[in-house]
């Protein structure tokens, strides 16, 4: 991402705004050089050198009488070391490898803690997953010319009919569709409001990344000054995530919610700052520290997504339950025995019923059919990703987001197969209604075996599980 002009991260007030905006490669390689020219100054401080503009000048109790000079690395970290006007020649480079060993080193520190994602990255992938969970928002006035509108289409074209045949298909099968989309507009919205968990998580890990860099940076700095010892200093926040209000899927079009804000309190946030610091008598003490320090910022991200991926896990465990109980199916329950009697009054319009099983079911059907596609569109990985060795892994917890996502485009593949299901259904009643003359218990029968045998799919409701975080006290 390119530093954005008008945002400057030194200027924001908390560290999620200013991650937004922060170059954070950019800044990583600015603090890498710095922290090389520290330590090198630190290091020369401890032989007796002071800083002369680009230079090192000996200064002992009993300086030699000609001055001893040696260079200094250039702005960018490079070079330096080399002495320039005194010394024996067999000495001329010996503070070259001294320096070289310290940008070998400081490289080998830091060089994963590049890969951590950028901002544009996170915006965009949470871009794609909110765009998407807003294909499957029950409310029609959010989602005009989605799922709602069609199954209402459906619904109206037979609140006219006269038949407890099509009256049960329309209240018990196609009027499950709307709370099972709901349903699974909540686990959107429940995964997207882990997505910003984990984004947090990020931005966090990124800024005390820095901030531990420029500790050390200070440290050296001091050492400079005074090479007998220096304070490392850094503040660590570490975040954690726990399950608060219980199961957010209700599986119900009036109790679904409806943003991410609606669901914040399903998730509890918990922050824990730990204060890093000790006394440090040399450079590679110095970088000792920041290795350590870095090591932990990691841990606190790993245990971040690893509390988040056991969220998802409990969002799969709900999804599961309310899959095997038929919430967000229609194919798992038969009508009611002796629902229909063949004395009720039927009175249909085979033009609407026609175009619902030819047309409006057909419509739901291909709508189900590509969100469940849109979703292979999701970055959800892309705006996580970084190097293996950081936090959870090189996706974070992108395992957990796509068990959950599986479940809810198997759930969507199967609702399509049930309105094919229906679509024949229905067919089939105007061929033995017109036979007989009378609708029957055996025609709704045979409506909901029908739906049972096109809906084929069998969800694995796959899950990784992972340590659970402790809990609270």
């Amino acid at each position: 991402m390119s530093q954005n002009q008008q945002c400057d991260p030194t200027q924001q007030a908390d560290i999620d705004a200013a991650e937004s905006c922060a170059d954070h490669a950019s800044l990583m390689h600015s603090l890498e050089e710095k922290l090389i020219i520290a330590i090198c100054d630190a290091h020369m401080a401890k032989h007796d050198y002071r800083i002369e503009g680009d230079h090192y000048l000996y200064s002992p109790i009993n300086p030699p009488m000609v001055p001893k000079y040696v260079s200094r690395p250039s702005n960018d970290g490079k070079g330096g070391g080399v002495f320039t006007k005194f010394g024996d020649p067999q000495e001329k480079e010996l503070f070259v490898q001294d320096f070289n060993k310290y940008r070998s080193r400081i490289s080998g520190i830091l060089s994963k803690y590049y890969s951590l994602p950028t901002g544009e990255d996170m915006r965009n992938g949470r871009t794609t997953l909110e765009d998407w969970a807003k294909k499957l928002d029950p409310d029609e006035t959010k989602n005009t010319a989605g799922l709602p509108k069609e199954i209402q289409d459906v619904e109206r074209e037979l609140e006219t009919q006269e038949s407890d045949t099509i009256n049960y298909v329309k209240n018990h099968m196609i009027g499950k569709i709307l709370p099972a989309v709901a349903t699974l507009h909540e686990a959107t919205l429940g995964s997207l409001s882990l997505m910003d968990k984990n984004i947090q998580s990020i931005k966090i890990m990124r800024h005390d990344t820095r901030a531990a860099i420029q500790a050390a940076i200070d440290t050296a700095n001091k050492m400079a000054q005074n090479p007998f010892y220096a304070e490392f200093k850094v503040v660590l926040k570490a975040l954690s995530f726990f399950e608060n209000i219980g199961k957010i899927l209700k599986g119900s079009a009036d109790a679904a919610v409806s943003t991410v804000e609606d669901i914040e309190s399903w998730v509890e946030t918990v922050e824990n700052n730990t204060i890093v610091s000790g006394m440090h008598f040399s450079p590679d003490d110095i970088l000792n520290a920041l290795e350590s320090t870095l090591t932990s910022a990691n841990n606190n991200l790993k245990d971040a997504e690893n509390s988040i991926v056991a969220l998802f896990n409990s969002m799969q465990l709900s999804l599961q339950q309310l899959y095997s109980t038929g919430t967000i199916t229609i194919d798992q329950s038969n009508p009611p025995k002796d629902h229909i009697k063949s004395t009720s009054q039927v009175t249909l319009d085979w033009t609407k019923i026609s175009r619902v099983y030819n047309s409006d079911l057909n419509d739901i059907t291909t709508t189900l059919t590509t969100t469940r596609l849109d979703a292979y569109k999701i970055r959800y990985t892309t705006a996580l990703s970084r190097l293996p060795s950081i936090g959870r892994g090189q996706g974070g917890s992108d395992t957990g987001f796509f068990c959950v996502l599986n479940t809810i485009q198997d759930s969507l593949k199967r609702l399509a197969e049930s309105c094919e299901g229906i679509a024949q259904g229905l067919k089939d009643f105007e061929t033995d209604i017109k036979s007989t003359e009378t609708e029957s218990q055996e025609s709704l029968d045979n409506i909901a075996h029908t739906i049972q045998r096109y809906s084929v799919t069998k969800p694995e409701f796959r899950q990784e599980q992972v340590d659970q975080p402790p809990q609270k006290k």
